[in-house]
């Protein structure tokens, strides 16, 4: 499977689910044919955890968790922060991959859409950023928490849309498990980094 074949998975994953809220992140999406760039892989410490990941039961969902699997190489593989804001620690256990957008291999200045990866047992801290941005947990949701401004901590389901309105704090950890889900992005700086609290 290529990336191109994955967009195109993950389109039809998000049209999929029913919830209005995704519209304007699917409306954004590039369609064939598309443009596309060559991306090297970044060797991450985070990237340890691939093979101990669990999928949820949901059956679409296991689908796009194999389908991410078996292209994972050919992504774009990066790290928003530095050992200065979070420290090492949360550095090794903590990296995404760019799908579409400004540095992944299918190009679109509109969406950023990927895979966020986190290690088991650390804290995503509270922050914020232009974006719009839907997470969607692809990974056993089992000690794995996520938190909006000063609200509790929260499970969320496999499988259930996560959203974050522009400027919006948030924040997510984990215990025993590490986490995949997908995000999009749409408006603002689709490269920033974001806001700590």
């Amino acid at each position: 499977m290529k990336a191109t074949d994955l967009a195109n998975v993950v389109f039809e994953y998000l049209n999929d689910i029913d919830d209005k809220g995704l519209a304007p992140f699917i409306e954004k999406f590039p369609s064939e044919p598309f443009e596309t760039r060559k991306v090297k892989k970044n060797e991450l410490s985070v990237l340890s955890y691939l093979p101990k990941l669990k999928s949820g039961t949901n059956s679409s969902t296991s689908c796009i968790f194999k389908q991410f699997q078996s292209v994972s190489d050919y992504l774009y593989w990066g790290q928003t922060y530095s050992a200065e804001d979070f420290g090492e620690t949360f550095l090794n256990k903590y990296g995404w991959a760019e799908l579409i957008g400004l540095r992944g291999p299918i190009v679109s200045e509109k969406i950023a859409c990927g895979f966020l990866l986190l290690g088991p047992d650390v804290l995503y801290p509270k922050h914020s950023h232009e974006a719009e941005e839907v997470y969607i947990p692809l990974s056993s949701d089992q000690d794995v928490f996520w938190v909006k401004g000063d609200d509790a901590w929260v499970s969320r389901a496999v499988g259930r849309p996560i959203y974050h309105k522009s400027g919006m704090i948030h924040g997510m950890k984990t215990s025993l498990s590490p986490l995949l889900a997908l995000y999009v992005w749409y408006g603002g700086d689709l490269a920033q980094k974001s806001k700590i609290y």
